[in-house]
C-alpha cells in the first residue's frame, strides 16, 4: 500500500510552520549570544599620508658645541654632583602625564630646568595636535634620557659609554632625549611606527626652524637628542 501525501495546501502550510519554528530558534540563538554586543568601530587608516623619514641624520646634525652652548646660557651653570644636589636646585620635575611618559631612567633623574621643561611640554602638545589634524590615533612619546649628575657620567664612562662626555649638554638641565623606535601605545592605534616617527619629526623640524631647539638624530641610541633654547623668562619668543 503506497505512502498517502498530503495535500497541496496542507504541505505549503507545514513548511510554513517549520519555517516559523526554525526562525524562531534562530532569533533566540542571536540574541542570547549577540545581546549588548555592538561592533567596534572601524579605525581611520590615515593612508593617504605618509611622512618622509628619509636623511633624518642630515637634518637633525647639531653638533655638541651647540647643545651645550644652549645648556650653559639657560639651564645650570656646572652639572649637580648626585642626586641629592639635584633637590636642592629647585628643578622641575619630569612626570608622565598625557602626552608623553617618562622610561625607567637608568643613568639620569627625571629633573629639568625651566627652558628644557617649557619645550618638553610644547614638543608633547604639538605632536598630540598634529596626529590629530591628520585623523591618526594619539600615542605618546617615552622620555628615555633626561639630567645627568656628575655621578651618573661617571657611571656610564666606567660602562664604556662613548657618549658619556663629561661635557654633555645633559648635565645642565635643557637636554633630553625622545625615543624614535619605542611608543607607548594604546589598546588601539592606527598608524605604524615609522609613521609616528614621521610626525614626530615634523614638529621637531618646526621647532629647529623657529630657533627654539637643537636637534642631534642619534642612530644607535634610537632617540631623538634634543636641546632647549627657549629663554624662560621670554618663553614666546
Amino acid at each position: 500500500m503506497g505512502r498517502r501525501r498530503l495535500k497541496k495546501k496542507y504541505r505549503r502550510a507545514l513548511w510554513a510552520i517549520l519555517g516559523g519554528i526554525v526562525a524562531i530558534i534562530l532569533i533566540s540563538t542571536c540574541a542570547k549570544h549577540c545581546k549588548r554586543v555592538e561592533p567596534e568601530p572601524e579605525p581611520i587608516i590615515p593612508s593617504n599620508y605618509f611622512p618622509t623619514i628619509r636623511n633624518l641624520k642630515g637634518q637633525f646634525n647639531d653638533l655638541n658645541p651647540l647643545h651645550v652652548e644652549a645648556g650653559l646660557k639657560y639651564g645650570l651653570k656646572e652639572a649637580p654632583k648626585d642626586r641629592e644636589e639635584v633637590k636642592a636646585d629647585k628643578l622641575v620635575l619630569i612626570e608622565d602625564n598625557k602626552y608623553y611618559v617618562v622610561d625607567e631612567l637608568t643613568h639620569s633623574v627625571p629633573y629639568l630646568c625651566k627652558s628644557g621643561s617649557l619645550l618638553l611640554d610644547e614638543l608633547g602638545r604639538n605632536f598630540c595636535d598634529s596626529l590629530k589634524a591628520k585623523n591618526i590615533l594619539p600615542v605618546r612619546f617615552k622620555v628615555t634620557s633626561v639630567l645627568r649628575t656628575k655621578a651618573d657620567v661617571e657611571k656610564l664612562r666606567r660602562a664604556g659609554n662613548v657618549n658619556a662626555s663629561p661635557n654633555s649638554s645633559h648635565c645642565y638641565g635643557c637636554t633630553f632625549d625622545i625615543a624614535w623606535a619605542s611608543w607607548d601605545l594604546p589598546e588601539r592605534y592606527n598608524a605604524t611606527w615609522d609613521q609616528y616617527r614621521g610626525v614626530l619629526a615634523e614638529v621637531l623640524r618646526d621647532e629647529q626652524k623657529a630657533g627654539r631647539c637643537y636637534v642631534k638624530y642619534e642612530y644607535k641610541e634610537s632617540c631623538f637628542h634634543i636641546t632647549s633654547r627657549i629663554d624662560p623668562r621670554h618663553p614666546d619668543r
